[in-house]
């Protein structure tokens, strides 16, 4: 069971990680190699809290020292199940390796908005490619620990 993260290390992931979080993503088995999927690598944490305010989320980014977002080409039936794959992929990458990844919804939200339609291009992202998902990565900072309680199960005997 994954626990939710309530703060990161301010600790840059290394070339290593990020090549080997690459190789995850295009050796899975959803990956084509037809360009249908996209990923954006945001290592810097003063774009990571402008998304977090464009989503009106302030904090949700956890001061994580990485964001991937992924998208996929909608006109590709299979596109968005084989980004979705290849970041489930890196964020196994990332456990193996003692990081700790966390699903970033602010930042899918915020690449969703069509009032933030420019923001995917100036990423780099190929025009009309769609944002399916996105995780943060980092080291969990053990200080802000908690043990998780979670208020969606009920039991009836």
């Amino acid at each position: 069971m994954r626990k939710e993260i309530l703060s990161y290390k301010d600790v840059k992931p290394d070339g290593r990680l990020i090549h080997d979080l690459e190789e995850a993503a295009v050796h899975t088995g959803g990956f084509a190699s037809g360009q249908d999927s996209f990923f954006v690598f945001v290592m810097r944490p003063d774009m990571i809290r402008e998304l977090e305010l464009l989503a009106d989320e302030e904090g949700a980014g956890r001061n994580a020292p990485l964001l991937i977002v992924a998208f996929a080409d909608p006109r590709i039936p299979t596109a968005r199940a084989g980004s979705l794959f290849s970041l489930h992929a890196m964020a196994a990458e990332a456990e193996r390796q003692n990081y700790q990844p966390q699903y970033a919804q602010f930042a899918v939200r915020v690449f969703q908005d069509p009032g933030f339609g420019e923001l995917a291009g100036a990423c780099g992202v190929p025009a009309g490619y769609g944002c399916t998902g996105a995780i943060l990565i980092g080291r969990e900072d053990k200080s802000t620990e908690h043990e998780a309680h979670y208020n969606v199960f009920s039991y009836i005997q």
